[in-house]
């Protein structure tokens, strides 16, 4: 039985859809996770066939978990992940027990931020940027630093906003240094010239030495106690051309030079005094609500195509319509634990709501985020005419959803 293999999955987006993918393009699915909460709600995803636990950090365990599954007789197909930080762990394992063998060098590039920043040094898409290697050498290197402020700083392997922080004095600076090092002992500290101006998130998909810019989406930014957390995210039917070229032609020489000749990655960049700066890559499509917003927007399944790729199969890229699209987030302002969720019904019986989609249940936690993960839902609208107006109906419709949270500490 031919088999596509996951490596962990998330409950809701594109790694969820990829799943649904595979299951109508014909192929058994697998997913290995290291997450006892989907094994114990193993009722709720029927699109995967089997679901085991497994330690996804531990090669050899993985291996003899693959082994297992050939010797039952599965044709292991495609290995496979949509989950950072397991591609780079799923495409190792591809080229081992696959017949399509994905290069691995251009993927662990863009898992860590400093080497991607390194493969780009002497172009002009890094904006200012310092590595700290050693904790024994911060409080020169703050000195050093210090008159770059605003600066960026990062963990090299942080994604989804975690662990990424916007500081504009040498305090904060500090401080968030420290606890990078705490968090992270012996990894380097990664700092970047803060970039203003829109930022854009392109999904690429590169097929036989081809870069294919799937989607430009706008990004929509608010800075939540220093962190840069996304509220907003806008596909544009229309985009203005002279932007669009020169983004994707920024965009195509980046993919080019980091060395993806075959697969997925989105960049984000942001255009200072004209010229594009690489805010970060990632070698995969972005999560939560970005395949469905594509689908939407432009009638393309990307996570389908995606695992065409990764089966040997050509992809088909092709847009059916052009819609405009504004997914618009949801965060709580205050920590508790859910006790009510309202107004998703009315939110879905807006005109133009193509979906809402809230995270947390009755009896879990939530707080004001310090990441991507941690905002609450989303409400995503379409429009055929006017993103403005995809906008509006969005931000409207996420009004009617209401958190009610019973404080920390309270009975």
């Amino acid at each position: 039985m031919r088999t596509v293999v996951f490596l962990h999955m998330q409950k809701h987006g594109s790694s969820r859809e990829a799943i649904q993918a595979a299951e109508r393009l014909g192929y058994y699915t697998v997913v290995l996770t290291n997450r006892p909460t989907l094994v114990a709600q193993r009722s709720e995803f029927p699109d995967v066939h089997r679901l085991l636990a497994v330690d996804l950090d531990h090669l050899a365990s993985l291996m003899s978990h693959l082994q297992s599954l050939q010797e039952e007789g599965l044709e292991l197909a495609a290995i496979v992940s949509f989950v950072d930080p397991y591609v780079s762990r799923a495409a190792l394992l591809a080229r081992r027990f696959c017949p399509v063998r994905p290069r691995l060098q251009p993927i662990l590039t863009m898992e860590d931020k400093v080497r991607t920043r390194k493969t780009l040094t002497g172009t002009p898409y890094n904006p200012w940027y310092a590595v700290l290697d050693r904790a024994e050498d911060l409080n020169l290197w703050l000195d050093q630093v210090t008159e770059h402020l605003p600066l960026v700083v990062k963990a090299p392997r942080s994604t989804g906003a975690k662990d990424v922080h916007v500081v504009c004095s040498k305090q904060q600076l500090a401080k968030r240094v420290h606890e990078l090092i705490q968090l992270y002992p012996g990894l380097p500290v990664l700092a970047e010239e803060y970039v203003s101006g829109p930022q854009y998130l392109v999904e690429v998909l590169a097929v036989q030495d081809t870069v294919h810019p799937v989607a430009l989406v706008e990004q929509h930014i608010t800075l939540h106690r220093g962190h840069p957390i996304v509220d907003g995210y806008a596909l544009s039917a229309s985009p203005p051309t002279q932007r669009t070229n020169s983004l994707i032609s920024a965009v195509t020489d980046i993919v080019q030079r980091i060395g993806l000749r075959s697969g997925p990655c989105h960049l984000e960049l942001r255009q200072n005094s004209g010229q594009w700066k690489l805010i970060e890559a990632n070698p995969r499509i972005a999560g939560g609500a970005m395949n469905r917003m594509i689908a939407v927007g432009l009638g393309i399944n990307l996570v389908q195509e995606t695992l065409k790729l990764a089966l040997g199969e050509q992809p088909d890229l092709t847009p059916l319509w052009r819609k405009n699209v504004y997914t618009h987030y949801v965060s709580c302002t205050q920590a508790g634990t859910v006790v009510r969720v309202v107004g998703k019904q009315k939110a879905l019986n807006c005109p133009g709501v193509e979906a809402v989609y809230v995270k947390p249940r009755k009896g879990q936690k939530v707080r004001p985020p310090t990441s991507l993960g941690q905002r609450c839902a989303y409400v995503m609208a379409s429009d055929p005419y006017s993103l403005d107006k995809a906008r509006r109906v969005a931000v409207r419709a996420a009004s009617c959803l209401q958190f009610q949270l019973a404080e920390e500490g309270a009975p």
